[in-house]
This record gives structure tokens, C-alpha cells and sequence, in this order.
């Protein structure tokens, strides 16, 4: 048997029950049309079933019943490719790259500053924020600026002087004169630079010589080896008292993407802290007991990926798979990003974060570094150019701000068919389920004899269809129902590929 089939297990019950909502609360009020347990799944085939309403919670993949369930839930995907940022997604952006690189609180000439990294360097395009200009141009607001001082009108005086006047003035009026103030010293009326220097210096001016020396940049010369040291604790003295650099950023990774393998020395090294700030995350923002946040939990939720790795001349560099994307601040990890990369697209699974860095939003944030991500894999991977972003629940107000990432798309549940995001609200503002497609075209019905079945029986396994299935030695019993209300769901096109596990 090829190793690299999809090997899944499909639950089947005649009477659906009913779970609690994780969105509106209502108990017995959420519905699945089906759940598979995936033991091994392709990512194409995977791509193929998110196309269709199917998502992964850990290894377990389901859908769900739109008509049936209390809160819809409609796939949604943002063209990586021409996704431009809001006004507040730039404004963000400005707040944490400013955060980041510990700059004061922005000014007012500074809000149209293009975006900056912790290198001085423009941010990447896909999260640069334009300068724009309204009303009048730039030149001819320029212009409009002050030039000077009128000199028609009088010139200003202190505060400090303002405040002995009027001092004088009450204190004339009683009849007393105010003593003079003494005066404070003031430098010589030095006429030339060396004057100036020399009214301000120690007397002895041959031990302060100032000296200028141009060296040119080259580590072989002696003449600039000999000043190197000197000059790096001075760069260092400076950095840290004017711009105060911390020393243990200089070189720390912001972000980090790392595959999602037990056997990966640079995942494993960072499960407990992962783990850590998923516990406290759960805690703080779901209200969850600590006893449901445990290594195990988190491990099968987040950890645990029915996701066959591929890297080969069809995938981007960093292959096909699941993965974290990990946020660190001076050295401590703050966030993590769980992504799957697909053929078509980065798919976001889950995002857990210190709770403590709430005000940086990021959740939006890390959405944002999710796009450019896919924007560069689309670089050696021309396919891949779209961000699926989970569900979207028109029902729940917490969820519509997907929409707001454009331009952004929703599945038609009935033909699967990609359809604008702005189209389909007006339909949904009326009915939580609705038909999105508004042509005649209709779903596929899946010929059952193509499905593709891994049949099981003492001990030896075969990969055959289900027709050869029912013809063989293999089947004893009448799984037709089952095996049609299956094929349906994953579709024509994954049907004669994954394998359904038979026994």
C-alpha cells in the first residue's frame, strides 16, 4: 500500500445528537453531518475537504449540519494576493512595531512615518502602511506653513520675566520697589569658534585637543583595528542611553515558523512554555478549568496533526504540513500561531497568547503576519495565494471581524462554489442558512463504486474500491447507507483517492 494515502475512519449514526453551541451558548443546539478520525491525511486531499466545509480539531475532522445547527458555520478565505489593510490595521501595526522597538508615544508628525522594523527597514509591503495625503498636496501644505515671526507684532516675552512683572507692577502699587534681580553670568561675546571653545575650556588646552581622523572601513588596516574596540563600546553606550536598546534584542527572532514534528529538536524545546501560555490563554479568555488545560489536552488539540509532511519542487520552502508560529518578546515566547500549509493556502487552526500582551491585539496581529506569510510562500509556490481563516459566524458578533480582511469570500453550502463576502451578508441578515450561489448549478453525486476503501481483515490490509470491496472476501456486512451519506460529504473529487478504513 502507498504510504502516502489518506487513511481516515468515518463515525456513522442514524440519530445526530445535538452538543453544546461554543458560540451562542444554547445546549444540544449544535449539529455535525459527519466526523472522521483522520489517521493519516494528504494535504491536497485535506485542501480539498476544507473546500467542502470540513475543518480538524486535532486529528478528528468534521462538518457541519448548516440547516440543522443553531449557528451556521460558512468557511471563509481572503485573497493573500490582493488583501490591502484597513485603517485600523494599519494603526495597529504602527502600535506594535512601536511597542516593539520601545519608541515613544507617536506625535502627530510622526502618524504618517512609514512603518519601521526593529532594523529601521520598511516593513514588508503586504503590512506597509501608505502615506496619504487628503485635501490638498503635500507641497502645497507646505507652503502654507509659517515661515517666521511677524514682524509687525510685538515679541514675545518669558514666562519667567512675565512673572517678575507682574510681581513689580503689585508691588508698586503698595508703594514698595522691587530690588533687582542678579544677574547670571553670562559666556564672553566670543566672535569665532576657537573663541568660543576657549571661553568654555580649562586653561591648560593641550590635554582637551580635539581631533578629527577619517579612517577608511576596512578591518585589515591597522589604523582602523586599533580604534574598533573603542568605537563598539561607544556605538553600545550610545545605543542603549539614547535610543534604549536592550542588548538581548539585537539578535532575537520576532517570529519563528516551526514544523510541527516530536522528532524536531526546535519544536520540542519550547513545548513546555507553548503549553504554558496555551493554559494560561484558556484560563484567562474561556473561562476553562485548569484541569481541562493540561499537557495531554493541548497536546491532542493543537499538537497532534493527521497531516502528511511533503516538501518536494511543487511545495514552497517550507513544505507542506502543520506548523507554529511563534511570537517572542526579549527572548520570551508571548504567542503562537497555529497554521496548516496547504497547496492552495495557510490555514489558521488556533491562536493562544500571554494574556498579559492583550493590548496589542493579537489576534489581529498575528493575522496580519499570516497574510504576509502567505504573500511570500506564493514567491516559490504560485498557487498557494489565499489565507483560510476558520469559520465565519454571521450569528455571533465576535466572529463577523473576518469579514473585514478583503477581499474575502464564503463557501456555498449547497454547490461549494467561492462567493464574495459583501454579497452573501444582505442574504444572511435575513436567514442565518441560506443557499449562497445564487445560479442553477448543483453539487456532484458521487458513484459509490469509486470510493476508495482500505479493507482489514485478520491482520491483512488491501486498498481497493468499494465495488471490488462488496465483491470480495473481505465484506460481511451491509455498509451501503453508511459508505453513500460518506462519499457525499468528502465529494468527487477526494472519494476515489482517500481511503475509508473497513473491518
Amino acid at each position: 500500500m502507498d504510504k502516502n494515502v489518506s487513511i481516515v475512519e468515518y463515525f456513522f449514526h442514524e440519530d445526530k445528537d445535538g452538543s453544546r453551541c461554543g458560540y451562542c451558548k444554547g445546549s444540544d443546539t449544535n449539529f455535525s453531518l459527519g466526523g472522521m478520525w483522520g489517521h493519516q491525511v494528504t494535504c491536497q486531499d485535506y485542501q480539498d475537504l476544507i473546500d467542502r466545509g470540513w475543518r480538524r480539531s486535532g486529528k478528528y475532522l468534521y462538518k457541519s449540519d448548516m440547516k440543522k445547527t443553531c449557528c451556521p458555520l460558512y468557511t471563509i478565505r481572503c485573497n493573500a494576493m490582493e488583501f490591502k489593510p484597513s485603517k485600523s490595521h494599519k494603526k495597529l501595526l504602527k502600535k506594535v512595531e512601536k511597542y516593539l522597538n520601545d519608541n515613544p508615544t507617536e506625535t502627530a508628525g510622526e502618524a504618517n512615518a512609514p512603518d519601521k522594523n526593529e532594523e529601521g527597514k520598511a516593513l514588508p509591503e503586504s503590512l506597509q502602511v501608505e502615506e496619504k495625503v487628503k485635501g490638498k498636496d503635500l507641497r502645497q501644505r507646505t507652503e502654507s506653513k509659517s515661515v517666521g515671526a511677524d514682524p509687525s507684532k510685538p515679541k514675545c516675552q518669558k514666562a519667567k520675566a512675565m512673572r517678575i512683572e507682574r510681581k513689580r507692577q503689585k508691588l508698586a502699587a503698595k508703594g514698595i520697589e522691587m530690588p533687582e534681580q542678579p544677574k547670571q553670568h553670562e559666556a564672553p561675546d566670543a566672535k569665532t569658534l576657537e573663541e568660543r571653545i576657549a571661553a568654555h575650556s580649562p586653561s591648560d588646552q593641550s590635554t582637551h585637543r580635539l581631533e578629527r581622523v577619517l579612517v577608511k572601513c576596512d578591518p585589515n588596516l591597522p589604523e582602523f583595528k586599533k580604534t574598533y574596540q573603542q568605537s563598539f563600546e561607544l556605538f553600545c553606550k550610545y545605543q542603549k542611553e539614547i535610543h534604549k536598546d536592550k542588548p538581548e534584542k539585537l539578535n532575537e527572532p520576532r517570529v519563528k515558523l516551526v514544523r510541527v514534528d516530536m522528532n524536531n529538536d526546535d519544536f520540542k524545546k519550547t513545548l513546555l512554555e507553548s503549553h504554558g501560555v496555551f493554559a494560561k490563554y484558556q484560563v484567562n479568555v474561556h473561562g476553562d478549568n485548569p484541569n481541562e488545560c493540561d499537557f495531554e489536552q493541548f497536546r491532542r488539540f493543537l499538537v497532534d496533526s493527521p497531516l502528511l509532511f511533503e516538501k518536494h519542487s511543487s511545495t514552497p520552502t517550507t513544505g507542506w504540513g502543520s506548523f507554529h508560529e511563534q511570537f517572542f518578546l526579549d527572548g520570551k515566547l508571548i504567542a503562537v500561531g497555529v497554521l496548516d500549509i496547504l497547496p492552495s493556502c495557510v490555514s489558521s487552526v488556533y491562536l493562544y497568547y500571554d494574556t498579559d500582551y492583550s493590548f496589542l491585539s493579537p489576534g489581529i496581529y498575528s493575522a496580519l503576519r499570516e497574510l504576509h506569510l502567505a504573500r511570500e510562500l506564493n514567491k516559490t509556490c504560485s498557487n498557494l495565494k489565499y489565507y483560510y481563516m476558520g469559520f465565519y459566524v454571521h450569528s455571533c458578533p465576535k466572529m463577523k471581524y473576518k469579514a473585514q480582511y478583503t477581499p474575502s469570500y464564503l463557501v456555498c453550502p449547497e454547490t461549494y462554489s467561492w462567493i464574495p463576502v459583501e454579497r452573501c451578508t444582505p442574504k444572511l441578515d435575513i436567514e442565518k442558512y441560506s443557499r449562497l450561489d445564487e445560479t442553477d448549478k448543483e453539487d456532484a453525486v458521487v458513484d459509490i463504486n469509486t470510493v476508495r476503501v482500505l479493507a482489514l481483515r485478520e491482520g491483512r490490509g488491501e486498498v481497493m474500491t468499494y465495488k471490488m470491496y462488496t465483491e470480495s472476501r473481505f465484506s460481511s456486512k451491509n455498509d451501503e447507507k453508511e459508505v453513500k451519506e460518506y462519499a457525499q460529504l468528502i465529494g468527487p473529487l477526494v472519494a476515489p483517492r482517500m481511503a475509508l478504513y473497513r473491518s
